[in-house]
């Protein structure tokens, strides 16, 4: 009977290891899909830009004031930004200040670059 416990046991840690992984796995889906959607939309207002200053250029006219469309991409690159942080707070990495790239939270060194990781002295 105490091997039926402990494989009980076993089985009910591991369904909710698993559990807990699809969870972890499903919030970075949803929030990979909001990067892709925000850099759609940062990709829309650059294009917005691009052919107003075309025309105005063709047409050999001033700029017009583009403050609300920069505000939109300042928007757009500040919630990628968080979504980036919070995919790796979840997946349990930093970044590398060197090069940038996405190291293990205890790793001393970037694997990709050799950089010392300061924050894990």
């Amino acid at each position: 009977m105490d091997f039926l416990n402990k494989l009980s046991d076993t089985i009910t840690e591991a369904g909710a290891a698993a559990s807990e992984k699809a969870k972890e796995v499903s919030e970075v889906t949803k929030l990979k899909l909001k990067i892709r959607k925000s850099e759609a939309a940062a990709q829309e207002v650059y294009a917005k830009i691009g052919q107003s200053v075309y025309k105005s250029i063709k047409a050999e006219k001033e700029f017009e004031d583009f403050t609300e469309e920069v505000q939109k991409i300042d928007d757009a690159k500040a919630d990628i930004k968080l979504c980036k942080e919070y995919i790796r707070s979840i997946k349990g990495v930093d970044v590398c200040p060197s090069c940038g790239e996405d190291v293990e939270e205890d790793s001393a060194f970037c694997r990709h670059c050799g950089a010392k990781m300061e924050a894990n002295e």
